[in-house]
């Protein structure tokens, strides 16, 4: 019986030796996180092209990086501006890759297909125009 109480008093002690320092690293680990210097034209303009870039390359493994660049660098406004950088990559791949796959399907109307996807672009550009 004594065996068991000292065991837990020594397991306790030695948890709350864990804790504590547990606790002082997170603290070191908020403090640097909410020191860190924001890129936004990085984050904002790079960070999508990567994304595009590896989604079309089939890539997989480097959109884990990828977003965790775009929650490291983008500002902090709010809170979320890193999933936009991240949606911006999603939407610009899409675009891509319909408008190389329209051209593979039409390639004797290649003219029509381009006209129409830098209307999309221009669309897309606008709406986000008019949101803000």
């Amino acid at each position: 019986m004594t065996l068991r109480v000292r065991s837990l008093t020594s397991h306790a002690r030695v948890l709350d030796t864990f804790s504590r320092v547990g606790a002082d690293k997170r603290r070191t680990v908020l403090v640097k996180v909410n020191a860190r210097k924001t890129r936004s034209r990085l984050a904002n303009v790079g960070i999508p092209l990567g994304i595009a870039a590896s989604i079309m390359s089939t890539q997989w493994w480097a959109l884990l990086p990828l977003g965790v660049c775009a929650w490291w660098w983008a500002p902090r406004d709010r809170g979320w501006e890193w999933a936009v950088a991240i949606g911006r990559g999603l939407i610009t791949a899409e675009w891509a890759l319909v408008g190389a796959y329209a051209l593979e399907a039409f390639p004797e109307r290649r003219a029509i297909v381009g006209a129409v996807w830098v209307l999309a672009a221009v669309l897309l550009a606008a709406s986000a125009k008019l949101a803000r």
